[in-house]
């Protein structure tokens, strides 16, 4: 069983030379240790750089996440293609899902506009606003304040206008 080391990530920065093939080379290495020196004095003997003549340690830069990305590859999929297939006993069945997370392009709005108006009833000042709107009296106020868009991740429900329960012994 090897032993675990205790530590933080540290990047290596390493320039690596070949007199025989006339080549030189940067390498990037990730290495786990207890500080910048811990990591100079035991590279040489984790990294394997045999097929090198030489090495030289530029840099050691300690790495401030707990983990580090060192290469991610995507691929665009087309939306014919599902995003699972289950297997059943009568044939398979194709699933496509629809992602509440993904961004809704634009913003959301709540607008209202206001005026003042002389009507017989609710229904006739509704639609002389409307006309207001539509023609762009300078009677009417519009206001348009931006609202906050869902996250599409549950959150926790505001149960402040509730009553607390209370137990009552009987």
């Amino acid at each position: 069983m090897s032993n675990q080391i205790a530590g933080q990530l540290y990047r290596v920065f390493v320039l690596v030379r070949s007199e025989s093939r006339r080549e030189r080379g940067e390498v990037e290495y990730i290495c786990v240790g207890a500080s910048e020196d811990d990591v100079r004095d035991r590279f040489k003997w984790i990294a394997d750089l045999s097929d090198w003549d030489g090495f030289e340690i530029r840099a050691v830069a300690k790495e401030p996440q707990r983990s580090v990305m060192l290469r991610m590859r995507s691929t665009k999929t087309p939306e014919s293609q599902p995003d699972a297939v289950i297997e059943r006993d009568g044939g398979s069945e194709a699933v496509y899902q629809n992602s509440l997370t993904t961004p809704i392009p634009g913003k959301k709005y709540r607008v209202s506009g206001v005026t003042t108006c002389f009507a017989r009833s609710e229904g006739v000042a509704r639609r002389k606003l409307a006309e207001r709107i539509l023609e762009g009296s300078d009677h009417v106020t519009i206001e348009a304040e931006e609202v906050s868009a869902g996250s599409g991740f549950a959150m926790p429900k505001d149960t402040s206008v509730f009553r607390r329960a209370s137990f009552v012994r009987g």
